[in-house]
């Protein structure tokens, strides 16, 4: 029980100087930010994430039911409601649609609805349950929602890179979307692919990912992240044991700046510089396994 009050111990404070580190990058720049980075993140340490600050969470499950054994991979979308079309059904229906029956009972899907109106999510909810009952009933489909109540200050917050208000209120609530949804899904699977609620899947992606990690494994590559796509948040996959700190991480400084930037920052508790798959670059190399495109737009990636 010591061991793990002091190992939750070190991980507050690397926290707290992963702040103290992001507050002063905004006075460096080059190389000195880099150095500075490296080496506040690198001190957070393996088998932090089950004890460290649990996030209280209150969720709503709107529809479905959590699988009773872990599946291989969980993908995690976040959607609030947009002005014109809805492309959240388009979205679930690539997901399914491009995977096998095999591949759909290796993953489970979760839908984070992460607006505060009621009227709205009762319209996707009725939707959804009409169009996806068998995924729904098979264990392969989640929707959830949390509170209002349950957010932190969205408003009066931190003009970082002297944005607009309401753009620093919308970027600061989506990192505590993502934190809420990265927390909900930290048990559900092995990996996590985080996408967006307007992409195309490629076909067979899942196999596709188990294959390329088989490839990192016997490369001996340690991976915080493997990126599947040169899309802000898109595409990202992470292994479901750094989950809890990720999720943490993206609370922390949710108001700092936007969480694609943040997420550059993450390398996870148990590896050091980390390694970060990037296409073109080094490291665990990214091949164009699991692409995904916007909807409405042509090129994929």
């Amino acid at each position: 029980m010591l061991r793990g009050w002091r190992r939750g111990t070190l991980a507050v404070i690397g926290l707290l100087l992963c702040f103290f580190a992001l507050q002063l990058s905004f006075f460096f720049t080059g190389r000195e930010v880099l150095k500075l980075r490296e080496q506040t993140l690198n001190i957070l340490s393996p088998g932090i994430g089950s004890g460290l600050l649990p996030l209280n969470v209150s969720y709503q499950l709107l529809m479905g039911s959590a699988p009773s054994q872990q599946r291989f991979l969980v993908v995690g979308l976040s959607s609030v409601r947009r002005k014109k079309e809805m492309y959240l059904k388009s979205t679930l229906q690539s997901i399914f649609s491009q995977s096998s029956e095999e591949e759909r009972a290796q993953m489970v899907v979760v839908v984070l609805l992460a607006d505060f109106d009621w009227s709205w999510r009762q319209l996707v909810t009725e939707e959804l349950q009409t169009s996806f009952y068998k995924e729904l009933r098979q264990g392969q489909l989640l929707l959830i929602h949390v509170p209002q109540e349950q957010y932190p200050p969205l408003t009066g917050l931190k003009r970082n890179y002297n944005d607009a208000a309401d753009r620093v209120s919308f970027r600061s609530k989506q990192n505590v979307d993502y934190s809420f949804l990265i927390h909900f899904c930290s048990s559900l699977g092995q990996f996590y692919l985080q996408l967006e609620d307007d992409v195309y899947c490629a076909k067979h992606f899942l196999s596709n990912i188990r294959q390329h990690i088989k490839e990192q494994n016997a490369k001996k590559t340690n991976w915080a992240m493997l990126e599947f796509s040169n899309l802000g948040f898109i595409g990202k996959l992470y292994k479901s044991t750094d989950l809890p700190i990720l999720a943490q991480f993206l609370f922390l400084f949710y108001q700092e700046m936007p969480c694609d930037w943040l997420m550059s920052r993450f390398q996870g508790p148990p590896y050091g510089g980390g390694v970060r798959g990037s296409p073109g670059g080094g490291g665990a190399e990214v091949r164009p396994v699991a692409e995904v495109r916007p909807l409405g737009e042509g090129a994929e990636v």
